[in-house]
């Protein structure tokens, strides 16, 4: 029609109404049209709305033929249940009875074996009694008859030690006896003693008159000395010349060395300090950068998860459609046959629409709610990620923190070796200047030495040889009158030792007696103790008999107890799941009621509902659709943008690694180079101590050779006194050892030549011996000077150690 009627407007040869009919007509038939169209859209919405309804009606018959049938199971089950409950009941019952039954046999039994046990006990305790009286009565036998042996014996013993008394004093006089024989044999050899003592003073008088005239010789001889004195001081003074100019050069040496080494290590620490630096910034570049990595790639994560799932709503939706469409294309072919009933049910399909365009206003309001909730959930998901990446850095930043702190204290440390390894160098050079010296004055005191041996040792020792071994032969004469009053003395202890064995063993013999009888004592009372453990055995066997039916007595009424026990909580659980069963049934019978009514529920609602989910379910898949879009074209962009910043990233990363590693290994050479440096000053400082401690030891001998000359010269300068002769009661043991020790090669020798010693000494001069002692005593404060700064050196290497173990 709608044809027709634009092929009469083209038309221009028909005429048209002056009133204007016409275009009356046409806005009447284009409303009339479309409201065809709008009940031809709601007659289709009504028949899929039916076709729903028929669905679900059919599917809740189906609901409630399988709720029947269910039903109808359970109240079976139930009636099954209820009969094998009353069966249980009935077995429980007879179980009760048997149980009676048998509890009485069982008391019965038990009674009539406790009567018997207990006779049967009675009769075999009175068999032991017996049997154990009649072993008690021959015990007491045993012990009267032991007693009596025992009187015997205490007879004998009191015999025997009136005899051991007896002897005991005969022995004690004969000991006197030779306690007073030995006194006036060591009174005579006394004498003797004495005797040779006197002489041997005579002969140490004549020694020492000959040692005072070696003493004057020794004066002729000090003369040489010093002057040999005064040529060794004039090239002392001519070597510390030389040495202190040899040390003035050596320090200039060590001191442009030293300023050498520290120009080095300026450079070396700056150049350390810059890798530090850039090791560090690099560390925080590469944590940065890991950071940002970390939060991209999280980021793509959850962004490619949200495209995924936006994807998977976008398909369910697409495929709604496709199938609401194909709904529509249906209802389309179906709409020929229902345009003829449109008419009768407009009336009708008015009331519906209005109820369907409420229920439509509600559920778009919910889904509104329920978008806008979804909303606040994400906003509030994103703002915890986002607060948790803030905690991350934060974390990451105080670790940064941390490893700088640690970075400064290794830079602290490292300071303070380098200063420890300065001082250590100024010791060690401290050290090779004494060290030169020391070596020096070595070469001095051996080469004087060497000077004395040849002069003064190769010419009198064979005489001095001689005299020592005819006072060696005198001394062995001696010795051999000593052991032979050794041998005498000997004799007698060992006369006395046989004694002594003769009244141990008579001693021995008394005691083996003693053991005997204390043996036969201990014997009886072990046999006194086993009858008495015996009757107490056999008492406590007849209490554990006793004492076991009481516990079996005891174990049969607690099995008693314990099955009436079981009985009665074996009824209770009955009891109890009958209770339970007939709660479950009730429970189940609201349940059915429950679900009718949620089924008469339904059914309403399915009857008024497909409309209005229709039209909502349209307007929420359009927009659904459009923001599917949007968020996808913007998770696109947003992909790419992050894709594009984790391969600069990426390529960020590689190249600070790189620079990390060769930070890395810069550093590693530079500590592994500090490493040879330390090994190496470690070593030559433990060569130094070693070298220290030898030259330490020389110079104590050196010290002592001084010693030993300095206490010669002091003999020298002392005045020659007449010895004064003292008694041999009145002598020290010190003065009595120096007496009989042999005389020093140097007395020997200086008693050879007493004219000699006697023109020398009259030449000496005063003022000389005091300019040779003071030249001596400032040589010694000059060594003491040296150990001392020796000491405090070897003070400062120990404190420098310390630190660096």
């Amino acid at each position: 029609m709608d044809v027709e009627l634009r092929n009469s407007d083209l038309m221009p040869s028909l005429a048209v109404p002056a009133d204007g009919a016409y275009n009356v007509l046409r806005t009447s038939l284009t409303e009339t049209q479309k409201r065809c169209q709008d009940l031809n859209t709601e007659m289709l919405r009504i028949a899929e709305a039916n076709e729903e309804l028929h669905t679900s009606l059919r599917s809740m018959k189906g609901t409630n033929r399988r709720l029947v049938e269910e039903v109808q199971k359970q109240t079976e089950e139930l009636s099954h249940l209820t009969q094998q409950r009353l069966q249980e009941m009935e077995k429980l019952s007879r179980q009760e009875e048997a149980f009676s039954r048998e509890k009485a046999t069982w008391t019965h039994e038990a009674q009539k074996a406790l009567e018997e046990e207990q006779k049967r006990l009675d009769e075999d305790f009175c068999v032991m009694k017996e049997a154990f009286t009649v072993r008690l009565d021959s015990c007491w036998r045993m012990a009267a008859s032991a007693a009596s042996r025992v009187e015997m014996l205490r007879v004998g013993q009191r015999s025997l030690k009136a005899e051991a008394h007896s002897m005991s004093y005969s022995f004690c006089e004969s000991l006197k006896q030779m306690e007073r024989e030995l006194l006036g044999r060591i009174s005579e050899e006394d004498k003797k003693m004495r005797g040779e003592l006197n002489r041997l003073q005579d002969l140490e008088h004549h020694l020492q008159v000959k040692v005072k005239a070696e003493r004057e010789v020794r004066g002729n001889e000090a003369e040489t000395w010093r002057s040999r004195h005064q040529a060794l001081a004039a090239d002392l003074d001519a070597l510390l010349a030389r040495r202190d100019a040899e040390v003035a050069e050596l320090q200039a040496k060590v001191d442009m060395a030293i300023s050498a080494r520290e120009r080095e290590e300026t450079t070396a620490r700056q150049e350390r300090q810059s890798l530090q630096e850039k090791a560090e910034a690099l560390a925080k570049d590469l944590t940065v950068g890991e950071a940002t990595l970390q939060t991209a790639h999280r980021k793509s994560v959850q962004m490619e998860a949200r495209l995924a799932a936006v994807q998977g709503e976008r398909d369910r939706l697409q495929a709604s459609v496709e199938s609401l469409r194909q709904q529509v294309k249906f209802s389309d072919e179906a709409l020929a046959e229902a345009v003829k009933s449109n008419e009768a049910l407009r009336e009708q399909m008015e009331i519906q629409r209005m109820d369907a365009q409420t229920a439509s206003e509600r559920e778009m309001k919910a889904w509104r709610e329920k978008f806008q909730a979804h909303l606040v959930d994400q906003e509030q998901q994103h703002q915890a990620e986002q607060a948790d990446l803030t905690r991350r850095v934060r974390d990451l930043e105080e670790l940064l923190g941390n490893k700088a702190g640690q970075i400064q204290a290794l830079r602290e440390n490292l300071a303070e070796k380098n200063k420890a390894r300065e001082s250590l160098l100024r010791d060690l050079t401290m050290w090779k200047a004494q060290h030169e010296l020391a070596s020096r004055m070595k070469a001095d005191v051996e080469r004087d030495f060497d000077h004395f041996k040849e002069e003064f040792l190769g010419r009198r020792l064979p005489e001095k040889r001689d005299e020592f071994e005819a006072l060696r032969k005198k001394q062995a004469d001696l010795e051999a009158k000593k052991a032979s009053l050794v041998d005498e003395v000997q004799k007698l202890e060992r006369e006395i030792q046989a004694q002594d064995a003769q009244d141990a063993s008579r001693q021995s013999g008394v005691a083996e007696l003693r053991r005997e009888v204390l043996a036969e004592a201990e014997r009886t009372k072990r046999n006194l103790t086993e009858v008495e453990s015996a009757l107490a055995a056999a008492k406590a066997e007849a209490a554990t008999a006793q004492q076991q039916l009481v516990e079996r007595k005891e174990r049969l009424e607690q099995e008693l107890q314990r099955v009436t026990a079981d009985c009665d909580a074996e009824r209770r659980e009955f009891e109890r799941k009958i209770q339970a069963e007939r709660q479950s049934c009730e429970t189940l019978r609201r349940a059915a009621e429950r679900r009718r009514a949620e089924q008469q529920s339904t059914y309403q609602a399915a009857l008024d509902g497909p409309a209005q989910e229709i039209a909502s379910l349209e307007g929420s898949i359009s927009e659904i659709q459009q923001n599917a879009e949007l968020e996808i074209s913007s998770l696109h962009q947003k992909s790419e943008q992050l894709r594009s910043r984790t391969e600069e990233l990426e390529t960020e990363l590689i190249c600070l690694q790189e620079k990390l590693a060769r930070s890395d290994r810069e550093v590693q050479e530079s500590t592994s180079q500090l490493n040879l440096v330390k090994a190496r000053n470690r070593s030559s400082l433990e060569t130094l101590q070693q070298e220290k401690m030898r030259k330490t030891e020389r110079l104590k001998q050196v010290q002592t050779s001084i010693a030993q000359k300095a206490e010669q010269l002091q003999g020298f300068r002392a005045p020659t006194a007449p010895p004064r002769w003292t008694s041999p009661a009145r002598l020290s043991p010190v003065a009595s050892a120096r007496v009989e020790a042999p005389l020093p090669w140097s007395a020997i020798e200086d008693a050879s030549n007493p004219l000699r010693g006697a023109e020398g000494w009259s030449r000496t001069s005063h003022s000389d011996l005091r300019r040779y002692l003071s030249e001596h005593d400032s040589r010694d404060r000059h060594l003491q000077d040296i150990r001392g700064r020796m000491q405090r050196s070897f003070g400062e290497d120990r404190s420098l150690r310390q630190p660096l173990v």
